[in-house]
This record gives structure tokens, sequence and C-alpha cells, in this order.
């Protein structure tokens, strides 16, 4: 059975990328973000990284809430030096 939430938590932008690794830094998490494509999605809003987050990602609409678990999964499973764009 595959879940179709994509797992946002209510809190900022930033913690929901950190929730899976939370030691990551934030050239880590940069890297994740432009792989992911989220850059654009960040840039757009006006607190960026500091951007709260409803319950379960209403506050995003459909495709927004799909980005910041797929920068995390990249962030948690990718090593920097490989992750890093060339």
């Amino acid at each position: 059975m595959a879940y179709r939430d994509p797992g946002v938590f209510h809190r900022p932008v930033l913690d929901n990328l950190r929730v899976s690794k939370t030691g990551t830094d934030h050239p880590e998490i940069e890297v994740a973000v432009v792989a992911a494509e989220t850059a654009a999605f960040i840039a757009r809003k006006p607190e960026r990284y500091e951007m709260m987050v409803a319950q379960r990602g209403r506050s995003l609409s459909g495709g927004e809430r799909q980005h910041p678990p797929i920068a995390r999964a990249i962030s948690h499973t990718a090593c920097p030096p490989c992750a890093m764009p060339t």
C-alpha cells in the first residue's frame, strides 16, 4: 500500500527539511533543495525557510506539498560530495 500523504509537518520549512536528519547543515540543505527543484518554491515565499507550514501542509498547494519531502529524502540519502551539482 502506498500512502499519498507527503509527510509535511506543522513547523517551518527548514525544520521540515531537517526532520529525518537533524544534524543537516545549511549547505547540505541547499544542495538538496536545488536537486529537488525546490529552490523556486522557497524563493517565492516571503519568509523563505522560516515560513510556517500548516498542519499536514494545508497552507501549501498540492504541488508545493511535494517539495519538502523530496528535498528531505535527498538530503537524508545523498552524501554532500556526490550530491553537488556539476
